[in-house]
């Protein structure tokens, strides 16, 4: 199948910057494109029984991460001059850094926030979120090894440790907590009050926790950062409550899209359809990705019809699941 000529314009402009970066800084380059590539595809085949979003959109976010940095360079640099280096470095960088970072996915949100927005899961925000800050820490990333001789992977993509040998969570942990809570606020969007407290966590977990890493870079910081790191487990805190969060998630969403979903005959995935329609492998893969992340969505939608208080919001559901039944029932013809 031919590539449309804005995708290879894209792939061109991809290989141009990420060989740029890997011209300049070696195998520093290579080592934090490693860490970010294998964090977002660990991150897709752990989701891959309940995610909806596919390749192709994943790695428009990693690439959007990658501009970002430049943006939020330009910033940071006019915010130093305003108030100095100290005061952004500690306070200022992170909370602009990690708005920067999950402005693409609130605005991804934003734009699927009628009905569109009941056929995702909290796993598919979190996954988007990820490569977002794995493209904005590889090149910033690549450098700091560079110049600071950062040592080898300890728990990826937390790859480093600081002289006082606090963990260093980097872009793409930070990113992923602000998404995964965020993903969850959505998905208990019916439970007002419990989605208001975790939406918003994951971020104000991100932003302190990169404080902390600004704050330690440069030595010891003082009494009031000791005890807040000390709160955040020397850096690890981050870590640990993306994975156990990542973990629970799973299950949750696999209860959701396996055990709440209908067992009907018409949601069984047509294999002898498909094979009799498609004559190539790589097209009945297709064909049966498509259908499988139909049937998910439905599961989503499904869930959310279930779970509303309101009627607007039932039957707002309601109509959603229709189409995507609907969907379902023309894959299979």
């Amino acid at each position: 199948m031919a590539l449309a000529p804005s995708t290879l314009v894209v792939m061109a402009g991809v290989m141009w910057w990420v060989g740029i970066m890997l011209a300049q800084t070696g195998g520093s380059g290579w080592r934090a494109l490693w860490a970010a590539v294998s964090f977002v595809v660990g991150l897709m085949l752990v989701t891959s029984a309940t995610r909806t979003v596919g390749l192709r959109r994943l790695v428009s976010f990693f690439i959007v991460g990658g501009f970002l940095l430049t943006i939020g360079w330009i910033v940071i640099r006019l915010l130093s001059a305003i108030v100095g280096p100290d005061v952004t470095g500690v306070y200022l960088v992170p909370l602009v850094e990690e708005t920067l970072k999950i402005a693409p996915v609130l605005a991804f949100l934003w734009s699927r926030r009628r009905r569109r927005i009941l056929t995702l899961g909290a796993l598919d925000i979190m996954v988007l979120a990820a490569a977002v800050g794995a493209g904005t820490g590889m090149v910033e990333e690549a450098f700091i090894r560079l110049e600071f001789a950062w040592p080898d992977v300890v728990l990826l993509p937390a790859v480093a440790t600081t002289s006082l040998g606090r963990l260093i969570a980097g872009h793409a942990i930070w990113s992923a907590l602000a998404g995964l809570t965020l993903g969850l606020g959505v998905l208990l969007r019916s439970r007002r009050g419990l989605a208001y407290l975790i939406a918003p966590s994951g971020f104000l977990l991100a932003v302190l926790d990169h404080s902390l890493t600004n704050a330690y870079s440069g030595g010891d910081p003082g009494l009031g950062w000791r005890v807040l790191n000390g709160v955040f487990l020397n850096g690890y805190l981050t870590s640990v409550v993306l994975y156990l969060g990542l973990a629970a998630t799973i299950v949750f969403e696999a209860w959701i899209v396996y055990r709440k979903l209908p067992r009907l005959p018409d949601l069984r995935l047509p294999l002898k359809a498909i094979r009799d329609r498609e004559s190539s492998p790589l097209n009945q893969w297709r064909a049966a990705w498509t259908f499988l992340t139909t049937r998910r969505r439905l599961a989503f939608a499904n869930f959310h019809f279930r779970s509303s208080h309101t009627e607007p919001e039932r039957l707002e559901a309601a109509r959603t699941a229709m189409g995507l039944g609907a969907a379902l029932a023309g894959q299979r013809t």
